[in-house]
């Protein structure tokens, strides 16, 4: 073999070996030995306490006047609406004109025809006693003619009361309440008698409010009544159970509960309105938590406690909630504290951290 060629080959090789040489003193490396151990799932927590919420049956309904407070505006003559004076919605005050109705025609007839008929049984009148002092007619006759014309009297006094011979109306408020409905339009014609209006006295209002059958029995006549518009619940007001109806709404399917309240001037519950109705029955007293302690299991909810280190589960049974909270029923350690933040990470037994307050 050529001395040249083992001469380089064995220069490689040395050369090979002092890179590979950092690597061969470094110390082996340890089989089977354990990892870290893995911190704790980070959680917060409260101390327990007992407390108590208020039980609350809730309803929905439509804010409507008292009943017989409304009252419908109507015309006793035929004609055409000209003008609209208010809309829907408006605060009227009593006397205020409502709109204005030019007269048909005919009824502007039938009071001239009553006229007419009033001046020629008076004028019957005056004719038979002069025949009845001439022995020419008899008292009878005259007793007729005097009865005549009493009937035409009245028939005036009547197309008076209608407006007479005006050829135009205003319609005015009989009473100072709100303006709840208005059937007609400008330019409709209306017949003799038909409700052009419909006013409300709004110093008490009512809301039927619907409530499950099974809970009527919570009820009783006295009871407050926080009542909201389902659009803004910050503006409310307080009202009172007037009346529990004990049958069922056919429409609904609910039992009806009358609320009777006085509206306020920032409360916006005005007739029409859909409002909701909080109606406070009873006290839930228990554990009393923050909702997020709580976390679903199955069919119903449980709860985590710290014991040495290490979540505990405990099944929870849920009273009532409100707001954030609730109250609980559940076999807690009160020495313990919850988890109120984390809980859904966590599974019985699996190690936690407290996190610093």
């Amino acid at each position: 073999m050529n001395p040249l060629k083992l001469r380089m080959g064995a220069r490689r090789l040395a050369t090979a070996l002092l890179a590979l040489l950092p690597w061969l003193c470094l110390p082996p490396l340890a089989h089977g030995a354990e990892s870290p151990a893995e911190p704790g799932a980070l959680v917060s927590t409260v101390a327990l306490k007992r407390g108590e919420l208020p039980l609350t049956l809730t309803g929905f309904g439509v804010v409507a006047p008292e009943a017989g407070q409304s009252q419908n505006v109507s015309v006793q003559r035929a004609g055409r609406v000209e003008r609209l004076r208010v809309a829907v919605g408006a605060q009227v005050q009593r006397g205020q004109p409502l709109m204005e109705l030019a007269v048909d025609p005919a009824a502007a007839q039938a009071f001239a025809q009553a006229r007419n008929a009033q001046q020629y049984t008076e004028g019957e009148v005056a004719r038979i006693e002069a025949l009845v002092a001439q022995q020419l007619a008899t008292r009878s006759q005259l007793a007729q003619a005097r009865q005549a014309a009493a009937d035409a009297r009245e028939a005036v006094r009547v197309q008076e009361r209608l407006g007479g011979a005006a050829e135009r109306i205003t319609v005015t408020a009989p009473i100072s309440g709100l303006l709840v409905a208005l059937p007609v339009a400008q330019g409709d014609r209306i017949p003799a008698g038909a409700a052009v209006a419909q006013l409300a006295n709004t110093d008490s209002l009512r809301v039927a409010l619907g409530i499950e059958p099974g809970d009527v029995r919570h009820l009783r006549s006295g009871m407050a009544v926080r009542l909201a518009s389902v659009f803004d619940e910050t503006r409310s007001v307080t009202g009172q159970v007037v009346l529990v109806q004990r049958a069922i709404n056919p429409k609904s399917q609910l039992v009806d509960a009358v609320v009777r309240f006085q509206p306020t001037a920032d409360s916006g519950l005005l007739p029409g309105l859909r409002v909701r109705g909080d109606i406070q029955f009873a006290k839930a007293e228990g554990w009393l938590i923050p909702r997020s302690a709580l976390v679903r299991s199955g069919d119903g909810f449980a709860a985590f406690q710290v014991a040495d280190g290490k979540a505990a589960r405990v099944a929870v049974q849920v009273i009532t909630e409100q707001g954030d909270q609730a109250v609980v029923k559940a076999p807690f350690d009160a020495q313990r504290r919850l988890v109120t933040t984390g809980a859904y990470q966590l599974t019985d037994g699996m190690a936690v951290r407290e996190a610093k307050s």
